[in-house]
């Protein structure tokens, strides 16, 4: 059976304690989230495209799983800056293997391998529709180990 990427907008359908709206936001946020009682609001960048509405919105229940979230862009100063910039970082990570199964990508990564040498950031971005970034970082934590089809691991070509 093959691995499925997490559909956030399913995840959220099935969250009666998230309301997400669409509108403007300040230049630098795509998205935030707040608890207002025990309800929280996801807020995304009305200009934001599918692709990266995705991703928001993955990144903004992330936060919500993880109890917390990010403050702001302005935040990233001392002494929240370290902080802040660890949260965010996990917090991607996790969202880049959700959005981008690792197991499919091995599998994506082996053949194009074998037929091109290299499995470019933009091609497994197109395939999972995801952002760039995000295909990136999924790319960088591939791990040849989790081939599970009993073939030894293979040497990927760096991009």
């Amino acid at each position: 059976m093959q691995e499925q990427a997490w559909n956030p907008w399913a995840e959220l359908r099935g969250r009666r304690d998230v309301i997400m709206l669409f509108g403007a936001l300040p230049d630098e946020v795509r998205a935030v989230h707040q608890l207002r009682g025990s309800t929280h609001v996801i807020v995304i960048d009305d200009e934001a495209g599918q692709v990266d509405r995705n991703h928001l919105l993955a990144h903004e229940l992330v936060h919500i799983e993880r109890g917390g979230g990010c403050p702001g862009a302005g935040w990233t100063h001392v002494p929240w800056g370290p902080v802040v910039s660890r949260e965010e970082d996990r917090v991607e990570e996790i969202v880049a293997k959700r959005l981008v199964p690792q197991e499919r990508l091995l599998r994506m990564a082996l053949g194009a391998c074998e037929v091109e040498g290299r499995l470019d950031p933009w091609v497994v971005a197109e395939e999972f529709r995801v952002p760039q970034h995000v295909a990136e970082r999924a790319l960088l934590m591939l791990d040849p180990t989790q081939n599970r089809q009993g073939a030894p691991p293979r040497r990927l070509a760096a991009s």
